[in-house]
Formats: C-alpha cells, sequence, structure tokens
C-alpha cells in the first residue's frame, strides 16, 4: 500500500478534518493533526495487545487510530464516533489500454487524425 493511496482514501472520508501517517514509529506525514495527539493515540494503539483500532472524541472531532499495511495512521473526522472504515490494501490493477474493447490502436487515431487534418487543410 502505497502513501498516497492512504492520503487518498483519508481525504475521500465523509467529515475528513486531518491525517498523521506512521511508519517504524516515526511520522512520515502530517495534515492538521497535534503532534501530542498523533503520539498519544499511536502509543495507546501500541501499548494495548492485539488493538488495531482505537479512538479518541473531543469537541466534535474523533480521531481515529488504525494499523493497515505497515503503517499507523491516524485519521481526524467530524462529528462523535462517525463510522470510518479501512483503507484498501490491495493496489489497484493495471489495465493495459490496448486491449480494452472500443479503443482505436495508436496507428489508427493517428491515420483518424491526419485525415481529419488534411480535410480541414491543416497539412
Amino acid at each position: 500500500m502505497s502513501l498516497k493511496a492512504i492520503i487518498d482514501w483519508a481525504r475521500a472520508a465523509a467529515g475528513y478534518a486531518g491525517l498523521a501517517v506512521c511508519a517504524g514509529g516515526r511520522e512520515i506525514f502530517n495534515e492538521d493533526i497535534d503532534q501530542a495527539h498523533v503520539a498519544a493515540l499511536t502509543g495507546a494503539l501500541g501499548a494495548s495487545p492485539g488493538a488495531r483500532r482505537i479512538s479518541a472524541a473531543a469537541r466534535g472531532l474523533t480521531l481515529v487510530a488504525l494499523e493497515a499495511g505497515g503503517y499507523t495512521i491516524v485519521l481526524k473526522v467530524a462529528g462523535r464516533f462517525p463510522v470510518v472504515g479501512g483503507p484498501c490494501l490491495e493496489e489497484p490493477a493495471f489495465v493495459d489500454p490496448s486491449r480494452v474493447p472500443g479503443l482505436p490502436t495508436r496507428e489508427a487515431a493517428r491515420a483518424e487524425a491526419e485525415a481529419a487534418l488534411r480535410q480541414l487543410g491543416l497539412i
């Protein structure tokens, strides 16, 4: 799982208000979450054997700490204990555009473009 995939997942969450990502006990990304809160939640998550997710709510915000893909993720969302799923751990499959039905080949697209430009008198 890439860091970009985690950031995209978090920013798409309803009520997103901030994100921090830690790897190997070190913070590698932080967007609008106090470092003291990140340290407290990651410490509590690490001190709870078997726990994979913890939440804390205060002042209309909820901080959710969870482990996924080798990262510790701290997500800040609006509301008290909203439903927050986890990120998809699988990388998206690559789609070869040359095999998508209905798309012309590169050569056919070039020939079509040249024909259109000739018809317009541009070449």
